[in-house]
């Protein structure tokens, strides 16, 4: 067995060059870590700041939206009110057949349902406003 070092061999480190390699190593690694932490957290930032803008364009379309749909509403609502009393038959009417009923038949046993109930129609100008 031959126990002198070869000339081609890289000698044993001292204790100064391990200490060293030991302090580049945690280096390198901190940096690392770091850079890999540092991305993360810009990218957390970038992401909560794009999230909150968006929540912020969500809320005032929503508004906006909301505020047409109530006015829409209203608009509607107060059109309707004043055209929908031409689409039922007005309370006198029911009245009005009775009587003609009354004075053009004098038999009450000839009535029959329909003469009660006649067919209404509404004007078709108040069909197309409603």
């Amino acid at each position: 067995m031959n126990t002198t070092p070869k000339d081609d061999a890289e000698p044993n480190p001292t204790i100064e060059e391990l200490r060293d390699l030991g302090k580049e190593i945690r280096t390198l690694l901190r940096r690392q870590v770091l850079g890999e932490d540092d991305f993360w957290s810009r990218y957390d930032m970038a992401a909560d700041a794009y999230d909150k803008a968006q929540l912020h364009r969500q809320n005032d379309n929503l508004d906006v939206l909301l505020i047409f749909a109530g006015l829409f509403s209203a608009v509607n609502t107060a059109f309707i009110v004043l055209t929908i009393v031409n689409l039922s038959a007005p309370p006198s009417y029911k009245t009005e057949l009775l009587l003609t009923l009354l004075v053009n038949r004098t038999d009450p046993t000839t009535l029959s349902a329909n003469d009660f109930n006649p067919p209404f129609a509404p004007h078709t100008a108040a069909i197309r406003q409603n």
